[in-house]
């Protein structure tokens, strides 16, 4: 399997970032040691079911492949692989579950499914520039 590189800054609060970091803290919890529960943000942003849907595309951080780090001063996450292997569909699921409010492809994923968000008629206003 090729090798992949990820590296993937977001412009977010510290508390946006917190719910990334953990994420990835729940995956890697998942890999040493049995049914580990996610924080309450976590789960929050899961619509109280963060263990069984991230289940569904990932089960620890090696299926992930994906860690970061947060710049407080500059407010940018920044999302790396690890070892190559990110998985970017899982990337995108989590994407859309945690940060609906910032990415154009919650919004697409909306539109896909019959509902309507507010920024659909304008790709310009999609992404929220001011937070």
């Amino acid at each position: 399997m090729s090798k992949k590189t990820l590296a993937v800054e977001i412009a977010c609060s510290q508390d946006e970032a917190k719910l990334f970091m953990d994420l990835v803290i729940y995956l890697w919890d998942r890999k040493n040691r049995p049914n580990p529960l996610p924080t309450p943000e976590l789960d929050a942003a899961y619509n109280q079911k963060a263990a069984v849907t991230i289940s569904q595309y990932c089960n620890h951080i090696d299926d992930f492949g994906i860690d970061c780090t947060y710049d407080a001063p500059a407010q940018i996450l920044r999302l790396h692989d690890i070892e190559g292997a990110p998985d970017l569909s899982a990337l995108a699921m989590v994407l859309i579950h945690l940060y609906p409010h910032r990415l154009p492809i919650a919004l697409c994923a909306e539109r896909q499914r019959g509902t309507h968000s507010q920024g659909l008629d304008r790709p310009d206003r999609s992404i929220d520039h001011h937070h």
